[in-house]
């Protein structure tokens, strides 16, 4: 059976919190539905969204916290020989080593010591192409290329979505796990060089890790700019995840291919609330354009009933480069656009 989200209101990523326990809070009081956790790089760098999973790639990505980067391989470790060592870890190590340490997300550890036993819960991964578009390969490349290379990155990185599902899920709730995925922002444009073929392999590879370590999970691909919607609901997401407010409209380029993943039992999160705090002033006139662009969506025939069950409701990314003030300010008004669209559902049926 399908997820009957129904506008339930959830987060995307970062906080701009220097202290676990209030960013906690301030997710708590915005997300009573769908509670999340967040990346906190300002406690540290070890939680910025590349170097967060550093220690779960190894050998094939060496961190530099001063620096914030990362560079391909460890020191004294040769291409093929990194490989090896990698699909070893895969599939021989203990595979709680793809799970986040305190140091690495410490809002994460704090999180999971009072996880709801049944509902929705949200978390996140890098994305696979994103990890490794990041990273410059010897040959003046990004990593992204290299295909042997990319694939390892996007099976560790699936690893790590299954694992941190399996630890959302201890307790008896449902997880929710997002690919973050900026860096798919323009692809399919004559600027993007990375082929169609690869980028799908690169996001099934990295669903088919985490689905294997935990099925029940729900897997979403974040992208917070124009994208080819097309390709990241083939490559078999339960849930895609826009900048309705930015980027809403170029959705309705794929209107048949939405059609068939909401048939499919698919899901929309609809970053409703935009980043820039002097755009993120009413709910009410946020839910307005968010009603808009549901109305050009039911014109093509998906059915009003589908939609709402089908809808969740975020900011448009991640709030990590605000202040605490201006991030809490804009998860404060999620729950009256949630409020404001059911009662838009209510009115219909």
């Amino acid at each position: 059976m399908p997820v009957n989200y129904n506008f339930s209101a959830t987060a995307i990523g970062s906080l701009p919190h220097s202290q676990a326990d209030k960013a906690l809070q301030a997710l708590a009081r915005a997300l009573p539905e769908v509670p999340s956790w967040p990346q906190l790089a300002n406690v540290s760098p070890r939680e910025d969204m590349l170097l967060m999973y550093a220690r779960m790639l190894y050998p094939l990505l060496s961190p530099n916290l001063n620096t914030r980067s990362l560079t391909p391989l460890v020191e004294g470790v040769g291409r093929e020989e990194a490989l090896a060592l990698f699909y070893q870890n895969l599939w021989e190590a203990e595979q709680s080593r793809f799970l986040m340490n305190a140091e690495e997300a410490c809002a994460f550890a704090l999180f999971c010591q009072n996880l709801p036993a049944s509902g929705l819960v949200k978390g996140q991964v890098t994305g696979p192409i994103t990890m490794a578009s990041a990273v410059i390969g010897e040959n003046g490349k990004a990593l992204v290329f290299d295909e042997d290379i990319s694939e390892a990155i996007a099976r560790g990185l699936g690893a790590c979505a299954g694992q941190q599902a399996l630890a959302l899920s201890t307790n008896g709730a449902s997880p929710i796990i997002f690919f973050d995925e900026p860096s798919l922002t323009g692809f399919g444009s004559a600027f993007s060089p990375l082929t169609r073929e690869h980028a799908l392999h690169l996001l099934r590879v990295a669903m088919e890790e985490a689905r294997s370590r935990c099925p029940e999970v729900a897997l979403g691909v974040h992208c917070c700019g124009n994208s080819d919607w097309g390709l990241i609901m083939e490559a078999g997401p339960q849930i895609i995840s826009l900048d309705a407010v930015g980027f809403g409209s170029y959705l309705l380029l794929y209107i048949e291919q939405l059609e068939n993943f909401l048939e499919n039992g698919g899901a929309i999160a609809w970053g409703a609330v935009p980043t820039n705090p002097e755009l993120a002033q009413s709910s009410l006139n946020l839910w307005q354009e968010l009603h808009k662009l549901l109305l050009q969506v039911l014109k093509s025939g998906i059915k009003q009933e589908s939609l709402c069950r089908a809808s969740l409701i975020t900011p448009a990314c991640g709030l990590g480069s605000l202040s605490a003030t201006d991030a809490e300010g804009i998860l404060s008004l999620l729950q009256p656009i949630t409020e404001l669209a059911r009662e838009w559902a209510w009115s219909c049926t």
